[in-house]
């Protein structure tokens, strides 16, 4: 087991027992009902039991699932879409991603108890500095059906999936760390919505114009009929 891989394990074990023993020994002490979800307005718009399994059980269960799924992906995945070729972007990418859970559980359990103002600014900061972080490595990650800017024109050739991702590394850091400062300097959240939508589509967008130029000049690679003749009719 890699480095990577145990760190995901060792944060989600240890959130499972903090979280274990908060809910055995101290779930009384959590109000009746605790908001769990924000809208786009950044208002809460669901709540939950405070002293419910799910709301201290709920995210450390996510984590330890998504340590099995890390395991399980690279097996899964078809050999011309290995993941070994990037495998330490890929575990760098899941620890990541790992963090960010432990990281929304804390908010969640103990944010919205203390500073239920706060919570969505944190969580939107957080989703923000995850989005730039990723980015950070985006253009390492190759060709695969798990991770990246997985649409069928990059599923359908390396060099579409390349110029995509490289492009996508800039926008995603960029958006990501000028979205964290702007969520602490209090812009809107309806405004960093319509930003953070912009920046995660543009490069689904991109990746058509990309293959639709590349088949236009001849660039793609072949396809196991081409240059076949047609076979007539048998009688």
């Amino acid at each position: 087991m890699n480095r990577w891989l145990s760190l995901s394990l060792v944060l989600a074990v240890t959130a499972l027992v903090g979280s274990s023993y908060l809910y055995a020994y101290h779930r009384q002490n959590w109000p009746p009902m605790v908001p769990i979800h924000w809208g786009i307005d950044g208002k809460p718009d669901g709540f939950a039991p405070g002293d419910s399994w799910g709301l201290f059980l709920g995210v450390p269960l996510l984590m330890l699932g998504w340590v099995g799924l890390t395991l399980l992906l690279p097996w899964l995945s078809p050999k011309s879409f290995a993941i070994e070729p990037f495998r330490s972007t890929y575990d760098y990418t899941m620890v990541l991603v790992s963090v960010f859970f432990l990281y929304l559980h804390g908010v969640l359990l103990f944010g919205a108890v203390r500073a239920p103002e706060h919570v969505a600014v944190w969580l939107l900061s957080g989703v923000f500095l995850l989005f730039a972080l990723l980015g950070n490595v985006l253009g390492k990650i190759r060709r695969n059906f798990w991770i990246g800017i997985r649409t069928p024109w990059t599923l359908a050739d390396d060099g579409v999936w390349n110029v995509v991702h490289r492009q996508a590394a800039y926008i995603y850091t960029l958006a990501g760390a000028i979205g964290f400062v702007a969520v602490l300097a209090g812009v809107n959240f309806i405004a960093l919505f319509v930003a953070f939508m912009v920046a995660v589509l543009w490069p689904v967008i991109y990746s058509l114009i990309v293959y639709k130029h590349r088949e236009r000049n001849g660039l793609l690679p072949p396809t196991p009929d081409d240059g076949l003749e047609a076979t007539p009719p048998g009688p």
